[in-house]
């Protein structure tokens, strides 16, 4: 396309370079940016594709923050606006749904024991420094004999020294094992794996897919108190190589296109980053000082050029995100850029300037990081990952089959959700609307200047006969009022019906987060069955979460120290082992079973047999299974005794016969036919009388 400028009469040589100038620059500003390497270049196009095929996935994205933040879509909203003046109250039974699966999910993983653990293997491999003390052991035995032995006996010494070896080879596998665990559980401990995970399990609920990123090595400084040799302490700034873990927003992951796994093939995360991170990055291995200070110095000038790497249209996800500081921010705020992971040819990186040691053939795809700012490559890096896997772990609620993409829950409610909505806004209009009567006026028949829109208490309307009545037409009321119908108890009823059928699209139930049932769920073990029937689809997303993150980054984690860590002591033939979703059926299992002991022991039989220690236990149990603290509610152990041996004294009292109820009868005097003699005795009066 051909620019003309208008020239003046009378151009010196100046204007006429001045005016060259700046037709080339405007023609610049229309053509393609231009790429310093192959490798931007490269870059640049999988961004351009990655990007396109997303956009529709970033539509439902969007569409799913905005159902879980309650807000309706730009084009709904005005249609409300337009169709009436009324409500636009939106439902918030999504986000309901959606933080009772995320309560629900970080409750398992939340448990005092760990979802995962590095266990040994069945039958470890026998190091050949153990085969080879085996095969000497045997060899010694032999020829210590002072008899020779029978082949029977030498293979029997033989089975023997293995068993001895492979009973000494588990015992410390398990130690190994458990000092890798300890190791990796301190570097999930410091890389914040438990915070980034309870974020990740937010977007599952959330998004059509969450995303943990890591282990990432990152220099942190932190603070350390050190002793001077006066005996004082001081706080000493140091900085240590952690392993890190983020949460990436799914709103700023961009895959390749029709891929149905993210190490098939390549994948982009959209970065921001600042002036102070790029300039901590200088003198880093695998990092550009050069291109680094160039990005630095085209962000101070204002020249560079990323309005191709982020439409404007992506202020929306910045919003849904609670990022609102795009527009506003200037490029010394602000620098974005693309981080890729993804195969390039070794030729490109030699001319981008990695050394050609770490290349053996130009003509081979290497797996490489690399940072795109502009048109800069800031940094390129061959994946450490043997296999060439990406650091990015991906679990969503409800997979699709071929993408790497599932569904959230969000879109699975979304025709509930509008119905709701729809619903509670034809109920609160229609309760506003028939709320007071509605007034008819015939303003015909109204005089002129009468206030009739403004209706009050005792306001009198002046009016004629005349005005009022004609020969042809009976006597009319200029103004009458009349009740609209309330539709409220219908309405209700709608709202109702389709609260449930969102319980059962989504798999859970009202009761699952404190709202009360009924039927099965008036009861304490009703209720926990139907906790356990609903956990059945939450289990589902549980183990992809346990597969597809959990064991996903504690595997890299193994990985890393069995390679780099110099302590070989906790290395060994051992594996990870991820538990969420067994813990949690567990758990709901160990505690209806608990709750059941409990309540069958409150008896004087079985307290004779367990006493107050063994009730006591059950107590502790149960309650520590509910996460009650149970220091201050049972009493110590000496307490205890104490209360049992009174409590088995009152039961052993209680039980004892009563010795004075079996006492023989006094002896009674008899007749001569045996009989018991009724009255007094004769004699004795007969006797007193012979005395007197």
């Amino acid at each position: 396309m051909a620019i003309y400028a208008a020239r003046p009469l009378i151009q010196n040589a100046a204007q006429v370079v001045a005016e060259k100038k700046r037709q080339a620059e405007t023609l610049n500003a229309m053509l393609p940016i231009s790429t310093h390497s192959k490798l931007s270049g490269h870059i640049k196009a999988c961004w351009d594709d990655a990007y396109q095929a997303k956009l529709d996935i970033q539509k439902r994205m969007l569409s799913c923050a905005r159902r879980r933040k309650g807000e309706y879509e730009p084009d709904v909203l005005a249609a409300i606006r337009e169709e009436t003046e009324g409500s636009e109250v939106f439902i918030p039974a999504t986000n309901l749904k959606c933080t009772a699966l995320h309560d629900y999910i970080m409750d398992v993983y939340n448990a005092d024991e760990k979802p995962w653990n590095i266990s040994p293997t069945p039958i470890p491999d026998l190091p050949m420094d153990l085969q080879m003390q085996a095969i000497m052991r045997v060899k010694e035995e032999i020829m210590s004999a002072i008899e020779p032995l029978s082949e029977e006996q030498i293979l029997q010494l033989d089975e023997n020294a293995k068993k001895e070896i492979s009973q000494a080879l588990n015992d410390t596998a398990k130690e190994r094992a458990e000092r890798m665990t300890a190791v990796i559980n301190d570097a999930m401990l410091e890389g914040q794996w438990m915070k980034v995970l309870n974020d990740v399990v937010e977007d599952v609920a959330t998004y059509p897919a969450g995303i943990m990123k890591g282990p990432i090595l990152r220099m942190v400084d932190s603070l350390e108190f050190v002793q001077q040799e006066d005996g004082s302490w001081s706080i000493e700034v140091k900085p240590s190589l952690t392993k890190q873990f983020e949460r990436v927003s799914p709103l700023d992951f961009y895959p390749q296109r029709n891929i149905k796994d993210i190490n098939e093939g390549y994948c982009i995360e959209r970065l921001r980053l600042n002036r102070r991170a790029l300039t901590g990055m200088k003198g880093i291995k695998g990092y550009s000082d050069t291109e680094i200070d160039t990005v630095l110095q085209e962000c101070t000038r204002g020249t560079m050029k990323t309005t191709w790497m982020f439409p404007s249209a992506d202020v929306e996800a910045d919003e849904a995100e609670n990022r609102k500081d795009t527009a506003q921010s200037s490029p010394e705020d602000r620098i974005d850029g693309l981080e890729f992971w993804g195969s390039i040819p070794g030729e490109w990186l030699i001319e981008w300037g990695m050394s050609k040691t770490k290349i053996d053939d130009p003509q081979k795809e290497y797996q490489v990081a690399a940072i795109l700012i502009g048109t800069h490559v800031i940094r390129a890096a061959l994946n450490c990952q043997p296999l060439g896997k990406k650091p990015y772990h991906m679990a969503s609620f409800k997979d699709v089959q071929g993408s790497v993409w599932g569904k959230g829950l969000p879109e699975l409610v979304s025709g509930i959700q509008d119905i709701l909505n729809a619903t509670v806004r034809a109920l609160v209009n229609n309760v506003a609307i028939a709320s007071g009567p509605q007034c008819a006026v015939d303003t015909a028949l109204m005089p002129i200047g009468d206030d009739y829109k403004h209706l009050r208490p005792w306001q009198v309307h002046e009016l004629s006969s005349a005005d009022t009545m004609t020969p042809s037409m009976p006597a009319k009321l200029p103004i009458e009022f009349f009740q609209p119908t309330m539709q409220s108890e219908a309405l209700i009823r709608v709202v109702e019906y389709f609260t449930k059928m969102m319980d059962e699209y989504t798999g859970i139930p009202a009761y699952t987060h404190g709202i009360a049932g009924s039927g099965a769920g008036d009861t304490s073990s009703g209720l926990a069955m139907l906790m356990t029937a609903a956990g059945k689809i939450i289990k589902n997303v549980i183990t992809k979460i346990d597969r597809n993150i959990v064991e996903s980054t504690v595997s890299r984690l193994f990985e890393h120290e069995m390679r780099y860590n110099p302590d070989n002591s906790i290395k060994g033939d051992a594996r990870v082992i991820v538990k969420g979703s067994g813990a949690l059926i567990a758990k709901e299992q160990k505690l209806i079973r608990l709750s059941e002991t409990l309540d069958r022991s409150r008896n004087e039989i079985v307290m004779q047999v367990i006493g107050l220690q063994g009730f006591a236990e059950l107590l502790r149990k149960t309650w520590r299974a509910l996460d009650i603290d149970i220091d201050d509610l049972i009493p110590s152990l000496e307490e205890l005794k104490q209360r049992d041996a009174i409590l088995q004294a009152s039961i052993q009292q209680k039980n004892m016969p009563n010795t004075a109820n079996l006492q023989p009868p006094d002896a009674q005097t008899l007749d001569v036919a045996g009989q018991p003699v009724v009255g007094q005795d004769s004699r004795a009066f007969s006797q007193g009388q012979g005395a007197e």
